[in-house]
């Protein structure tokens, strides 16, 4: 990816844009893979070469907001190296994607030698910022928010009465997403399991079926949706993600 097709870096020379692109990092990620989470310390600015980027809000026992999608030729990380901050949300990779990470002090530099990069990129936070109070005040469409949990579970799965340790990455009234899932649950197949701890494995007993797949990582529609079934939800979500 060559720098010179990014917008924000529209009237830097080629030969500074050069200098630039010789201390940048170009990693490739597989679909969810994580790019940076909330909280974490900033590693520079990221722009998007092939594939895509999900930026949004990930906190264990709160709703999950998905915020922003970004495709080839825009960038993220913005806010934060103009604040010298923490990560503010959560970037996940859409698919198959390959990213380009400019390291914070070589551009720093070039901001303090183009204030038009500057502007460019202050310009763009207030854009995004203005998108997401929208977003947040937005009604869902969503009957069930998803819940962000994100931790090891224990399930056995119907008669088999296998165990396996898996990664409960959401849950919700409809349904759940779960990572290092079984190789056979796989789109379609209907599914009878029980999810828990290891000190407490009977918590939650569903039927449901595998609606998508990705990787190790599936997509589960809950047969069931009743009061019942929300409000035992509601019930192993206060055991898995305990308030602070």
């Amino acid at each position: 990816m060559k720098l010179e097709s990014l917008a924000v870096f529209a009237g830097v020379s080629p030969e500074r844009l050069s200098l630039l692109a010789a201390k940048c990092e170009e990693k490739t990620f597989s679909a969810n893979q994580l790019v940076f989470r909330r909280g974490d310390r900033c590693d520079g600015l990221w722009a998007v070469s092939a594939g895509g980027v999900l930026l949004r809000t990930e906190i264990p026992g709160q709703a999950i907001d998905r915020l922003i999608d970004l495709g080839p030729g825009e960038v993220f990380g913005e806010a934060e190296v103009l604040d010298d901050s923490l990560r503010q949300l959560t970037a996940r990779a859409l698919g198959a994607t390959t990213l380009v990470r400019i390291p914070e002090e070589p551009l720093r530099e070039l901001l303090r030698d183009h204030s038009a990069v500057d502007t460019h990129l202050r310009m763009l936070g207030v854009r995004r910022r203005s998108a997401r109070v929208r977003a947040m005040l937005a009604p869902n469409s969503r009957r069930e928010p998803r819940i962000w949990v994100d931790r090891d579970v224990w399930i056995t799965i119907g008669q088999r009465g296998e165990n396996h340790r898996v990664r409960l990455v959401d849950l919700s009234g409809g349904g759940a997403c779960i990572s290092r899932a079984p190789a056979d649950w796989t789109p379609t197949a209907e599914l009878s399991f029980s999810l828990g701890t290891m000190e407490n494995p009977g918590l939650l007993q569903v039927r449901g079926a595998v609606r998508w797949r990705r990787e190790s990582t599936v997509g589960i529609a809950f047969v069931e949706a009743s009061p019942t079934l929300r409000r035992r939800i509601e019930l192993v979500l206060r055991e898995l993600v305990p308030s602070k």
